[in-house]
């Protein structure tokens, strides 16, 4: 009998150490729950710059075709010009 309350008074122990910890690691759960909404609300800004930016990568191939279109009519018009020097 006295072994059995030996152990148990051991075991009651260990339990009270491990509660001991987990009144340690309280804090650090309050921690961790308050930068949840912090850690959302930094996802929300890493999506919108990456959708910014496939944004303005598409108006920059607009850009681009743009810029080729106009290159082509003045080349165009240049190479007219040469042909009504020529002319003359």
């Amino acid at each position: 009998m006295e072994n059995i309350l030996k152990e148990m008074l051991a075991k009651l122990n260990n339990l009270e150490t491990d509660i001991k910890e987990l009144k340690q690691l309280k804090p650090m759960v309050k921690e961790l729950h308050d930068l949840k909404p912090k850690i959302e609300e930094s996802h929300r800004w890493l999506s919108t710059l990456v959708e910014n930016k496939e944004v303005q990568k598409a108006e920059m191939d607009s850009l681009k075709y743009d810029v080729v279109r106009v290159t082509g009519v003045l080349k165009g018009f240049d190479n007219s010009l040469d042909l009504l020097k020529k002319a003359e």
